[in-house]
């Protein structure tokens, strides 16, 4: 009995070129509106992080595969944290294989946190507490406050080897995302 057949490149994925989402890339950068809504970030942003991570996401051509440009891998794993599609989902839009999208999300928003992280989320110190409670006191007029709490769960596909680790009462499996927000709404503690 023979196997099914494999292809090097799934013809759907050999139209990528032609006719995946990412040649709608650059009417949305046109469009400072649409690209927004694409990925809850405004132009100017999104290539301020391009260019941030761009040469650390750049992977090189080979003989047999061409590297899917910068442009491409942080487009895929924006449109996944807009839109909380699923990674198979986004494997059809965009023409890639389903492991490819995975390991370009998962890469990307490591960077994406390593390069960001130390710039954007201070270490609170007594100061920053000071500072969030005269913020809390004078905007809200809520004294004895230095943050607002707010937790979400992030559903996940349950990891090998957890049991029941990652498991929560809504039976689904998944990690939680707890932050602390100033008076303006800025997080400074993400866990």
């Amino acid at each position: 009995m023979q196997g099914r057949r494999r292809f090097w490149i799934h013809p759907i994925c050999k139209e990528r070129g032609k006719t995946g989402k990412f040649r709608m890339l650059p009417q949305i950068l046109a469009d400072n509106e649409k690209c927004l809504a694409y990925f809850r970030m405004t132009k100017a942003t999104f290539q301020n992080l391009l260019e941030l991570c761009g040469p650390h996401i750049q992977k090189q051509n080979t003989n047999w595969r061409r590297a899917i440009p910068p442009i491409e891998r942080l487009t895929v794993t924006l449109r996944y944290l807009a839109t909380g599609n699923s990674f198979r989902s986004l494997a059809f839009s965009f023409r890639l294989v389903f492991r490819t999208v995975r390991c370009i999300v998962q890469e990307t928003c490591v960077l994406i946190w390593t390069l960001l992280q130390p710039q954007f989320l201070l270490k609170p110190d007594a100061e920053l507490w000071a500072k969030s409670a005269d913020g809390y006191f004078s905007k809200w007029d809520f004294p004895n406050c230095i943050g607002s709490i707010d937790g979400k769960y992030i559903p996940l596909s349950q990891p090998p080897n957890s049991g029941s680790l990652y498991y929560n009462y809504e039976g689904l499996f998944s990690i939680v995302l707890l932050a602390v927000a100033d008076a303006s709404g800025d997080c400074w503690l993400l866990t």
